[in-house]
């Protein structure tokens, strides 16, 4: 398989740009800031742009991300547009990164789940010069958090890492193992769910519910 393929060519979307009132707002940006006190602050800064970040915590959509605040994240998306999610810092980081960093796990697999309803691209990759910057994918950083959630959740969404990552700890490939069963055991899950209530909701009542269940685990 030739990973170039499959992998998102980033350099068709630009850095964003390093401004300090970017510095500011990431800074401001917490686990518990509510999207009004978020456009509070915004406010202060007159050239201040969503575009915008800092080297660390890329944009506030990366650093809302990474605290794990999924109403900040959507609030933010809200606002901006969609290439947002495909703005990358100087390690080609993206806001998926970012939430798979989350110190509290579940919370950024919630973010990442999102990022991904949303468009995010899955697998990264951005062109420096003659050379391809090769950061991890986000699949191969999840694989290094071994938060089995969010590596299913990766998985289905087309998520690749590279066999020269995956030969790095033996490990890789049981987290791998555990989260294919996850998804064989969610899917079991949801066909049975299915099965029970089909005779007694039409199918898109059921569908609808199934959606809404997909969005959980």
């Amino acid at each position: 398989m030739i990973f170039n393929d499959i992998f998102n060519d980033l350099s068709k979307h630009p850095s964003y740009y390093t401004k300090e009132s970017a510095g500011k707002i990431v800074d401001f940006i917490k686990e518990d800031t509510e999207p009004a006190a978020f456009d509070a602050e915004c406010r202060k800064y007159k050239d201040y742009t969503l575009d915008s970040g800092t080297d660390e915590y890329q944009t506030a959509l990366g650093k809302a991300a990474l605290v794990g605040n999924i109403a900040l994240v959507n609030h933010i998306m809200q606002k901006g547009d969609i290439s947002l999610l495909s703005l990358t810092n100087k390690t080609c980081r993206t806001p998926l990164h970012s939430a798979i960093e989350c110190e509290n796990k579940e919370k950024g697999h919630k973010v990442a789940k999102r990022l991904l309803q949303l468009g995010t691209p899955v697998n990264i990759v951005k062109e420096i010069f003659f050379r391809k910057c090769y950061s991890m994918t986000p699949l191969e950083l999840s694989l290094a958090k071994e938060y089995i959630p969010t590596v299913a959740t990766l998985l289905r969404a087309g998520g690749i890492a590279r066999p020269d990552y995956i030969s790095r700890d033996k490990k890789f490939l049981g987290i791998l193992e555990k989260a294919k069963e996850l998804i064989q055991t969610q899917d079991k899950k949801a066909a049975l769910f299915k099965l029970q209530h089909k005779a007694i909701m039409p199918d898109d009542i059921t569908n609808t519910i199934l959606s809404l269940y997909a969005k959980l685990i």
